[in-house]
């Protein structure tokens, strides 16, 4: 009874040890694939890191390139301040400039034959514009009126083309004298004559 009480303990015991040494291959696999997974982790951090410190270092070039810029633009400036206080008279030299109040002053006021039509018209209201609007077309008309006047019985379109033609033919009349006057001498004989004394004086023939 006492050894197969014993045998009976070993063997609970075996196999709590075997459950045990399950257990803890169980939780080393977990362990081992949370290690690889940190390591991951860390060579990420690590490639950022290196971007980061190549960034790092691309700005502090750009920050030393952008120094040296601003130097040499300062020079420049100083340069060209040296050359424009060396060109430019100073400013005492230079004549004082008048105010608008001593140009106002100094500059007669405008006539109204110097002020144009757009003075005018920026003067006048819509209704002062519309009304002397009113009064240009009934003048324009007016002598319209005086210079061709309508026949009673007379229709507008027959009117319209009567005016028409006279204006054609007084404007044909009137080019045509202008072109005889040119064209025609005061006198005859005198620029023959003159023409013919002119040249024996001179010795042609």
């Amino acid at each position: 009874m006492t050894t197969d009480t014993g045998d009976s303990d070993i063997r609970e015991i075996r196999a709590m040890l075997r459950e045990f040494i399950g257990e803890m291959k169980e939780f080393r696999g977990e362990l081992k694939s949370r290690i690889g997974k940190l390591e991951d982790g860390l060579r990420e951090m690590r490639r950022d890191v290196m971007e980061l410190k190549g960034v790092y270092g691309g700005m502090r070039k750009d920050i030393s390139y952008l120094a040296e810029d601003m130097e040499l633009l300062k020079e420049r400036v100083s340069d060209l301040e040296e050359k424009t206080e060396d060109t430019l008279p100073h400013r005492q030299d230079l004549p004082r400039r008048k105010s608008t109040v001593e140009q106002q002053q100094h500059q007669p006021p405008p006539s109204r034959d110097d002020l144009g039509p757009n003075t005018r018209q920026q003067r006048e209201s819509p209704a002062q514009r519309t009304r002397a609007n009113r009064r240009d077309r009934q003048l324009s008309a007016a002598q319209q009126q005086q210079a061709y006047p309508t026949v009673p019985g007379e229709s507008p379109e027959r009117s319209g083309t009567r005016q028409q033609s006279s204006h054609a033919r007084a404007s044909t009349r009137e080019t045509a004298a202008r072109a005889e006057s040119l064209t025609r001498p005061a006198n005859l004989d005198e620029p023959v004559q003159h023409l013919f004394t002119d040249g024996v004086r001179r010795g042609r023939p």
